[in-house]
């Protein structure tokens, strides 16, 4: 019996291989011949008289047009356009936003009122101050993005607001994530050392990590602000 099994075994074992083989050379084969097709959409073009730019300098002997024709496309079929012009882009994201704003910006100041005042006498108070500070930005530029979606995704605040939005939104991420293990990690000691926490310079600490974060969150953003948004 034990060598009958062993002999299914390794059969099977063979078998596998064989086929592994078999399918690593028609990946291969199929990699060889074929090529990624880029993404097509299907659509209707339309002419678009543009102006020339001004204050252009041209040579006598060259024919200008007076305007240049572009065309622009009108998609017949694409779900990226179907979400953009829908309710879920156009109404339900912002109203999560506003509810956000409205709830979020009052607590927060709250927070940094009342964790303000108790920074001297509680460490912990300056980590919590980070974070309402690291959610009000956050909550500032969910503003803009409300008022982004409400217009049908059109951005009407320029390059430098776009950036700044966009380095604030992810940017918190970052920021919230590292304060909350600066909390974790604090309340770690305080409850497992108690005594090697007693005689830790808490408040030196907890300043310290708070602008390790906030070196952290303005690399991580940094590239935000440089790439074209």
């Amino acid at each position: 019996m034990g060598k009958v099994f062993l002999i299914v075994l390794i059969a099977l074992i063979f078998l596998n291989a064989t086929q592994a083989k078999g399918k690593k050379a028609r990946k291969v084969k199929h990699n060889s011949t074929d090529f990624s097709r880029p993404r097509t959409f299907q659509g209707h073009a339309i002419p678009v008289n543009v102006p020339p730019p001004p204050n252009r300098t041209t040579d006598p002997q060259t024919h200008v047009l007076p305007s240049a024709v572009d065309v622009e496309v009108m998609l017949r079929s694409n779900n990226t356009a179907n979400y953009l012009q829908g309710p879920l882009s156009n109404r339900f994201i912002p109203a999560v936003y506003i509810i956000a704003v409205v709830v979020g910006i009052p607590a927060n100041i709250a927070i940094l009122v009342s964790a303000g005042t108790k920074v001297r006498m509680i460490s912990s108070a300056i980590l919590y101050c980070s974070l309402a500070a690291s959610d009000l930005l956050l909550l500032f530029s969910l503003l803009l993005k409300a008022h982004y979606h409400l217009s049908g995704n059109n951005w009407i605040f320029g390059e430098t607001a776009c950036r700044i939005t966009t380095a604030c939104f992810y940017g918190n991420l970052y920021c919230s994530a590292f304060t909350l293990a600066c909390i974790s990690i604090k309340r770690y000691i305080a409850v497992v050392h108690p005594f090697l926490f007693k005689s830790l310079p808490k408040r030196s600490f907890s300043t310290w990590g708070c602008l390790t974060v906030w070196i952290i969150f303005i690399i991580a953003t940094l590239p935000e602000f440089l790439v074209q948004q």
